[in-house]
């Protein structure tokens, strides 16, 4: 039994390269990550600052 040249191009074929090129295999990249809410950059930044003036607050005080 021989296969003609268009059974060889069929991607429905395990043995075919683009076999699991889909939408449900691992390479899909068509939703974005999302990263944690604690891993933003505002809630970092706002963070930061909130510890920055719990550190400057005592001295501002003592010094006024």
């Amino acid at each position: 039994m021989t296969r003609s040249g268009d059974e060889d191009d069929d991607p429905n074929d395990p043995s075919h390269p683009d076999y699991d090129l889909s939408n449900s295999a691992p390479y899909d990249f068509d939703e974005p990550y999302e990263k944690p809410w604690f891993l933003r950059r505002w809630v970092l930044l706002l963070v930061s600052v909130i510890v920055l003036v719990g550190l400057l607050l005592p001295y501002l005080w003592r010094v006024s």
